[in-house]
């Protein structure tokens, strides 16, 4: 069926989509959730996402024309679209910030003004000074931006520059930024005449040992390596340079094979088996089993040093068997670097990474796999993951549920990672499993309302004790005078007694000042740091503010 036209998402923070006019060439080839370029607004172009085709003429004229259609399959899976139509709407916020938010930058296009001389432009020296500046340097270096050319012309070039604009002296072009571009590495591999004449080589080297030598360090890599010698690895461990390689190049012996690699980071350690589960463990992870019979959601409540990480391991072990995919979130970048160890260990290649710290090509890299080949049956990584196009999710472990960190509060769109994570889950039919040592109130009320599942493992693996926990009160400590440098009578007999045994002693305080905050009975007001932009502690020893980032100090009001 012939479509006429079709809505785009725009990565502007705008509330609707736009419609475009489908070229007929492009009519048999585009779908919902590729890529295409469009022109909006005067000069600029973007690139937007195929949220819907149709036939229903808009009530605006004219209708500008799709420009160009950038893929060859979607992109975006519907059930992504979907997750931003329902985020857009509970969240309150623009489908194209969520746009921006989830699709790595390098898949976004966006145009950038090129400015050009137009051609047969005289120039002599009748014109003013100022525009012969601007004149000259288009000739010499066409296709600058509008800040690279007034930088290099200096102080009040932008009217000048609009005038000529104006008067069709310089014309604006519309250039597209690069698309996500793969690494490739030179490899170097047996050229035709090591091949042809692989016994007679030695002697046509026999005047050149340095040429010789290169080729017996190859031959040893080529061996070792499975026939993959990169040619950084081959120059690193010779003494001969780049010089010698390029003679034995010209003369075919050896040939450089430029080759597409992966841009992210493998680990060395082989293949190991699941660990054995205890009792307890074992016991938690069939009630998790039986409780997502009749719930979605699971709250798994498991003391500090429980092994919540080797149930997890299990539950995905038997979610990648059944040919799905699983989601293990994390709240911080930095937990993914110290479980990425342990689960690769677990399942090798099929697990990726995913946060915000990765290059742009880095995380368009793994879009791709997750996307195209369905290399990763693991995904660890933190809230940005979400967004990744999953066609096959089985279950989402959200460890440390009760972390603030899942909240992304500072820049747009904002949006709780937990909530996105069931939103996500119901569009998959998965399964969610929420751990913590230390549930969310939210979290817990809802196991106590029946809408999730609750499963308590309270011992530590190989039944390590619990530490003693004992409660004093010490407003009654101090009205009975047991109280000697803010330190209650049975915290100094402990400090006592482990200092005689040659021990040592940590004491963690709350918070460091008398006050986090200070604040103006009157309007309210609050006094931040300048550089830093967060709250001053006020500390009542010194009568001053602190910035515990940049340690700066200034006085009270």
């Amino acid at each position: 069926m012939r479509h006429h036209f079709a809505d785009i998402i725009i990565p502007t923070p705008l509330e609707q989509l736009f419609t475009y006019r489908v070229p007929e060439e492009l009519d048999s080839h585009i779908q919902v959730g590729m890529r295409v370029v469009v022109s909006f607004g005067a000069k600029h172009f973007y690139t937007g996402i195929v949220s819907q085709l149709h036939n229903e003429t808009p009530d605006y004229h004219p209708i500008k024309p799709i420009e160009k259609l950038l893929d060859e399959q979607p992109l975006v899976l519907p059930q992504q679209l979907e997750l931003w139509n329902k985020l857009a709407a509970f969240y309150h916020i623009p489908i194209g910030n969520i746009f921006q938010a989830a699709v790595p930058q390098c898949f976004r296009l966006e145009s950038k003004s090129k400015l050009h001389l137009t051609e047969g432009a005289l120039l002599d020296n009748t014109i003013p000074p100022k525009t012969l500046c601007i004149c000259s340097t288009l000739q010499q270096k066409p296709g600058q931006t509008l800040e690279q050319l007034n930088n290099a012309v200096g102080k009040g070039a932008l009217s000048e520059i609009q005038r000529l604009i104006t008067l069709g002296t310089i014309v604006v072009e519309e250039d597209l930024a690069p698309d996500f571009t793969p690494k490739k590495e030179d490899f170097i591999v047996p050229g035709d005449a090591y091949i042809n004449n692989k016994n007679d080589i030695d002697t046509a080297l026999k005047n050149c040992p340095s040429q010789r030598q290169l080729l017996y360090l190859f031959r040893d890599l080529y061996e070792k390596q499975n026939g993959t010698v990169l040619k950084q690895t081959l120059l690193q461990q010779s003494d001969n340079g780049s010089t010698i390689l390029k003679k034995l190049v010209d003369k075919k012996i050896l040939e450089i094979d430029q080759r597409v690699t992966n841009r992210l980071k493998t680990y060395s350690e082989e293949i190991t088996e699941i660990k054995q589960l205890s009792e307890k463990q074992q016991q938690a992870f069939e009630q998790i089993k039986d409780q997502w019979k009749q719930k979605n959601i699971v709250l798994l409540h498991g003391v500090t040093s429980s092994g919540k990480t080797e149930i997890y391991i299990q539950l995905i072990k038997q979610c990648i068997a059944t040919g799905k995919q699983a989601l293990f979130l994390v709240p911080e970048i930095a937990l993914t670097t110290q479980l990425a160890q342990r689960l690769y260990s677990v399942f090798g290649d099929q697990l990726g990474i995913y946060h915000s710290k990765f290059s742009n090509n880095e995380r368009a890299e793994i879009w791709n796999h997750v996307l195209n080949d369905n290399r990763y049956k693991v995904i660890l990584g933190t809230r940005s993951s979400l967004f990744l196009p999953f066609n096959k999710l089985g279950l989402i472990v959200i460890d440390e549920e009760h972390d603030s960190s899942y909240s992304q509060q500072n820049e747009s769109p904002k949006y709780n990672a937990r909530t996105v994570a069931f939103y996500l889950a119901r569009i998959h039919k998965a399964k969610v499993l929420l751990g913590s040592a230390t549930p969310s109130i939210e979290s817990y009320c809802n196991t106590q309302l029946n809408k999730y599942g609750f499963v308590y493992l309270a011992e530590r693996f190989n039944q390590v004790k619990m530490p003693d926990i004992e409660v004093v009160d010490m407003h009654a400590a101090y009205q009975q005078g047991k109280v000697k440098y803010y330190l209650s009578q049975q915290l100094q007999d402990a400090i006592t007694q482990t200092l005689k045994q040659k021990e040592q002693v940590i004491l963690f305080q709350n918070r460091r000042g008398f006050s986090p905050f200070t604040q103006c009975n009157v309007c309210g007001w609050v006094p931040k740091c300048k550089q830093c932009n967060v709250t001053l502690t006020y500390h009542k020893n010194i009568d001053r503010l602190k910035c515990h980032y940049c340690c700066s100090t200034q006085k009270t009001i």
